[in-house]
């Protein structure tokens, strides 16, 4: 009798092991928590090059001085002419290739507003040339053994000029608004410009004085823009 009751005891024993592991197994696991997604930040320095074409508007005044020529000095004849300065004014179109690098840092000390800084530049291959013609008079003087004689002739003075930029850089602020998931921004730059503009050219001033003698002369000119 006492044998059959431990041996019923041992069998239950079992049973209820057997149970609770499969009573364990049955248990769902928590998955772990995915990570958070990274911030997007626009801390820091960047550097860059770019390439394009540019074009623009500039309006130069002419200021040509007057011109005295002198034909045959002294002898049996003596020819002088007279041709009046001019003023004028012209506007050009130059268009052409520019290339450079820029450099610049970023500080975002919101999560929505970002500052900065930046510096380029730039070469360029940016042209215009004008040719204009313009007619005057001059008086040209004629000397014949003591004699003299003024007669007004036609003139053609004939500039030639290019106005060009070099070379241009920049230096600028920048305020900017991050919106949507942080990869985009829109901003407001401004600052400084300088460069190198240069407007270079010749004018010819040319007629006949007493249809005797073709001349022409190359006169001094101020060009500004």
């Amino acid at each position: 009798m006492t044998k059959r009751i431990t041996s019923f005891f041992a069998l239950t024993t079992f049973v209820l092991a057997v149970s609770g592991s499969a009573f364990a197994a049955d248990i769902a696991v928590k998955a772990p928590l995915p990570a958070p997604a990274p911030v997007y930040n626009w801390t820091g320095w960047y550097v860059g090059v770019n390439a394009g074409a540019s074009f623009g508007r500039a309006k130069t005044d002419f200021n040509n001085a007057p011109v005295n020529l002198i034909f045959a000095p002294g002898g049996v004849l003596t020819q002088t002419a007279a041709v009046p300065g001019f003023a004028n004014f012209d506007t050009a179109d130059p268009s052409g290739f520019m290339g450079g690098g820029q450099i610049g840092y970023n500080w975002q000390f919101s999560p929505i507003w970002v500052v900065g800084l930046e510096a380029d530049f730039q070469g360029a291959l940016e042209r215009d040339s004008v040719n204009l013609t313009n007619s005057t008079t001059a008086l040209t003087s004629l000397i014949t053994l003591g004699v003299p004689s003024v007669v007004g002739v036609p003139v053609t003075a004939v500039t030639d000029y290019t106005t060009k930029i070099d070379w241009f850089g920049t230096v600028r602020g920048r305020i900017g608004y991050v919106w949507g998931n942080g990869k985009v921004m829109r901003y407001l730059t401004g600052g400084l410009a300088y460069g190198k503009v240069d407007v270079e050219g010749t004018n010819v001033f040319s007629g006949i004085a007493f249809t005797a003698i073709n001349w022409s002369v190359l006169g001094q000119q101020c060009l500004r823009s």
